[in-house]
């Protein structure tokens, strides 16, 4: 192991808040940034590592977040005087939680790059990029192709989580009681493996797994006191 390696991480980070107004609270934030890396030898007779797209670049990250205090029960601005109806509607939140991020770069085998772009045309699971872009290796050729590329990414994630809770005074303020129920990946949106990038393969250029899980529901009850 020798310390020959290096990498360089530049970064637009923009943030943006909006404190507890009418029960509305919102924050959001937006990074464009890229990172390069020189860790690894393209070939082992190489004089040094080669240049390439880091391996945890993800050139766009977008964030959203929000909570709102629904504006009934006692104390709000649609109260109620009933003390059952008071407790029955008061004390609801809704949030929302959003999260896009540009995928990860492909790690590539060893190939051999034609010229073209893998990024002209594809776009499918059944087709993830152009697949003229690589071709087999001939035996006793060297490696020339790096171990990722700018191009060939993998599916960005694109999530969106979702909550409903519900907090009741249960004795003089003292002691609360609060129910939650919480929606993970609540519109069930599909986040795609990498694709297979090997040239000789039968799935080559297929998609052929996700890598998030389906919606996921989850209630619970707690108890503060």
């Amino acid at each position: 192991r020798e310390s020959l390696g290096s990498s360089s991480y530049h970064s637009l980070q923009m943030t943006g808040n909006r404190r507890m107004t009418s029960g509305l609270l919102v924050q959001a934030t937006y990074t464009r940034s890229k990172l390069l890396e020189k860790l690894r030898y393209i070939d082992t007779s190489d004089p040094g590592p080669s240049k390439m797209i880091g391996e945890f670049d993800n050139p766009h990250r977008i964030t959203l977040a929000a909570i709102y205090e629904l504006p009934f029960g006692k104390g709000r601005r649609f109260a109620v005087t009933a003390p059952v109806l008071a407790q029955l509607a008061g004390g609801w939140q809704a949030g929302i939680t959003y999260i896009f991020q540009s995928g990860n770069a492909v790690w590539l085998p060893a190939a051999l790059a034609t010229g073209i772009s893998p990024s002209k045309g594809g776009r499918d699971i059944e087709i993830w990029f152009n697949r003229d872009a690589m071709k087999v290796l001939p035996a006793f050729t060297a490696r020339t192709i790096p171990f990722m590329w700018n191009g060939l990414r993998q599916d960005a994630q694109n999530n969106w989580d979702a909550s409903v809770i519900k907090n009741t005074a249960v004795y003089r303020e003292r002691v609360k009681l609060q129910f939650r129920a919480e929606f993970l990946n609540a519109f069930n949106h599909v986040w795609f493996s990498s694709p297979d990038v090997n040239p000789a393969s039968g799935s080559y250029g297929r998609v052929l797994g996700q890598s998030n899980s389906p919606r996921n529901i989850q209630l619970a009850m707690k108890v503060f006191f």
